[in-house]
């Protein structure tokens, strides 16, 4: 190998490893956003059944209150 061949294997290999790198953290900041959307999705599930509960509840209680 000349020393041009080693210089450009190294210079490959170190572009290949900030590939990596930058990879590995796009990866990261990905799972990071999927884990933040599924827990703003259950969040949003959460307070539609809370608010189904809250309107049944509260017809109930008109109910009772008309047949009272």
């Amino acid at each position: 190998l000349t020393i041009s061949g080693i210089r450009a294997k190294g210079i490959k290999q170190h572009n290949n490893s900030c590939f990596n790198l930058q990879e590995s953290a796009m990866d990261a900041e990905f799972e990071d956003e999927r884990k933040k959307k599924r827990k703003e999705a259950a969040d949003s599930e959460k307070k539609e059944e809370v608010d189904m509960a809250a309107h049944f509840l509260l017809q109930k209680e008109r109910r009772t209150r008309l047949c009272s």
